[in-house]
């Protein structure tokens, strides 16, 4: 009687997938959270601009890779006007102040309005608010729109703009700023009287006027709106503030302190770029 033959199977050694620490997690800010690689992971992750997937710090090889895609895709943005080098600082620089969203959550409003306050002595509440909401634009579906945060195609553009932009890219960004309401007019009852809003202390008026201290308030008014030619139906297209700028570059910041100034800005570049500090008469 035979004996039955016993089964032997050859079972390949299995292998161990690397298993690597990542600082980003959804839970808390610096929370070191374990990820396994599986051969099934993406090798390439989507463009900068719709990924849904933190960058996360896995094989040096693969994220080395992805970082120069990115900064690659950043460097190519219309309308920005740094180098590669200065690109590859700024996207780093974009990664440490957005300490939660990273590129998946992008960066705060409050996050942005430290970073200007810190770096560029912007401290105007209204101007803040305005380059925070300039720089949160998107288009969707013909639609102009502001997110919740500040992606890094907005967070370059506007830096690009604020440090080396010409006088009608300039233009356009103090017009962005100046648009409350992001319906691509400057209004009488709203853009104006806000900005007029803060000009004339009506609690303390001038003499003479202390039976109507908002005389004066509405005759600035009606001066502000017959200069930039704004009526109630006629209100002020980005287009006709572009052409007034060209004719009086002035009112960039006449009507808004919108950009920093030359000292701030060209102490700001000289930490990471070529800029020299400007000579003045």
């Amino acid at each position: 009687m035979s004996t039955p033959r016993s089964r032997t199977t050859s079972h390949k050694p299995r292998t161990e997938l690397p298993v690597v620490l990542s600082k980003h997690s959804n839970s808390s800010v610096g929370e070191m959270q374990r990820i396994r690689i599986t051969p099934s992971q993406p090798s390439r992750l989507p463009p900068i601009m719709t990924t849904k997937m933190y960058l996360k710090e896995i094989p040096p090889a693969y994220s080395r890779n992805q970082m120069l895609r990115i900064i690659s895709e950043a460097t190519n943005l219309p309308g920005n006007l740094f180098n590669r080098k200065e690109t590859s600082i700024l996207v780093q620089l974009f990664l440490t102040t957005a300490k939660k969203g990273g590129f998946e959550g992008g960066m705060l409003p409050s996050e942005f309005r430290v970073f200007l306050f810190g770096t560029l002595d912007i401290t105007d509440p209204n101007t803040l608010d305005g380059l925070c909401r300039a720089a949160s634009t998107v288009v969707v579906r013909g639609r102009i729109k502001a997110e919740k945060t500040i992606r890094l195609p907005g967070f370059i553009t506007t830096l690009s703009t604020l440090l080396r932009g010409n006088l009608e890219t300039r233009a356009a960004l103090a017009f962005d700023v100046l648009d409350i309401d992001m319906d691509g007019y400057l209004q009488e009852h709203l853009e104006m009287r806000r900005l007029l809003k803060r000009c004339i202390d009506v609690d303390h008026p001038e003499p003479g006027l202390e039976d109507d201290p908002y005389e004066a308030f509405r005759d600035f008014g009606r001066y502000i709106q017959q200069f930039f030619n704004v009526t109630q139906l006629q209100p002020l297209t980005k287009s006709m503030f572009i052409e007034l700028v060209k004719q009086k570059p002035f009112l960039l910041d006449t009507a808004l302190p919108v950009f920093p100034e030359p000292y701030s800005a060209c102490t700001f570049e000289f930490l990471f770029g070529t800029s020299a500090y400007p000579e003045f008469e």
